[in-house]
C-alpha cells in the first residue's frame, strides 16, 4: 500500500462537492478539445503555406517559360528527361552497391558457420 500516492485526472474535493468535480472534468475535456483545435489549425495554417508555395512557384516557372518563349513546353519537358535520367541513375547506383553487398554477406555467411569450405 502507497500512503502517498497520485490521483490522475482527479480533484481532491469534499464528498458532498461533487458539482465541482463535474465541472473541474468539463474544464478538463475543453481543454483537451481546445489543444486539439489548435493542433488542426497549425495544420492547416502548415497546408496554407505550402499552398501559397506552390503556387508562387508555378508563376515562377510560367514567367521562365514566358521569358524564354517556351510555348510548346520543350525546354519544361527537355528539364523533365534530364531530372528523370538523373533520378533513374541515382537509382541504379544504389541498387548495384546494395546487390553487391548483400552478395557478400551471403557468400561470407554461408561458409563461416561449418568446418567446411566452398568445396
Amino acid at each position: 500500500y502507497v500512503a502517498f500516492r497520485r490521483r490522475f485526472e482527479k480533484m481532491q474535493t469534499r464528498k458532498n462537492r461533487k458539482v465541482d468535480e463535474n465541472s473541474y472534468t468539463m474544464m478538463l475535456k475543453l481543454r483537451r478539445d481546445l489543444s486539439r483545435a489548435v493542433t488542426l489549425l497549425g495544420f492547416v495554417k502548415k497546408r496554407e503555406r505550402l499552398k501559397k508555395a506552390k503556387l508562387e512557384l508555378t508563376i515562377d516557372i510560367l514567367d521562365k517559360r514566358f521569358e524564354a518563349d517556351d510555348w510548346d513546353a520543350r525546354l519544361i519537358n527537355e528539364a523533365k528527361a534530364v531530372r528523370r535520367y538523373r533520378k533513374l541513375d541515382e537509382e541504379a547506383k544504389v541498387e548495384s552497391t546494395q546487390s553487391e553487398d548483400d552478395l557478400s554477406s551471403v557468400v561470407d555467411s554461408d561458409y563461416e558457420s561449418s568446418d567446411e569450405g566452398p568445396f
